[in-house]
């Protein structure tokens, strides 16, 4: 009885999935059902899937991917004067920019204002300076940071999954 209602739940969910929740930009294969009422990968999928595992290091596409992660392809930049501000929007997106470039041991401000209620930006962590701060929406929070003579200044959301950073210029 168990396994029945497990296919029928597997099922539906598989044509809410199907039918009803719009597909991502990704380009993958669907999912096949077979007799046995399983979803298994497609044959070109499952053989997809087996070439990521022996390439072992091969980059999967991040669900963060543009809130400062690691490896990020097109990180979004901003270069600020000694004393100036620097306006960052934070959305589902994550923070844009997600750097900030200053001279080293000067003053900046960093004005972050939240244009959404989707995704986790609610909450503003600067973990080294142990401020944690509510990001109101669409209203704008600034704190002023010094900007470190070397390495960086991480900030994050509360669920440290939207990441950005300040830098000193080279």
């Amino acid at each position: 009885m168990t396994r029945l209602r497990s296919s029928v739940f597997t099922a539906s969910f598989a044509i809410f999935a199907l039918v009803l929740a719009p597909a991502c930009d990704k380009k993958e294969e669907p999912v096949e059902a077979t007799a046995e009422g399983k979803d298994e990968p497609s044959d070109k999928q499952a053989e997809a899937d087996r070439e990521g595992e022996k390439a072992g290091e091969a980059e999967k596409p991040d669900a963060h991917a543009g809130h400062g992660a690691a490896g990020e392809a097109k990180a979004e930049v901003a270069s600020v004067e000694a004393g100036g501000k620097a306006e960052i929007k934070v959305d589902a997106g994550g923070y844009h920019p997600a750097e900030i470039q200053a001279p080293p041991k000067s003053k900046v401000t960093l004005a972050f204002t939240r244009t959404t209620e989707a995704g986790c930006g609610q909450e503003l962590v600067i973990a080294s300076m142990d401020v944690k701060k509510d990001l109101p929406l669409n209203e704008t929070v600034e704190i002023e940071v010094e900007v470190p003579e070397s390495g960086e200044l991480g900030f994050a959301c509360g669920m440290n999954m939207y990441k950005g950073k300040v830098v000193p210029k080279a």
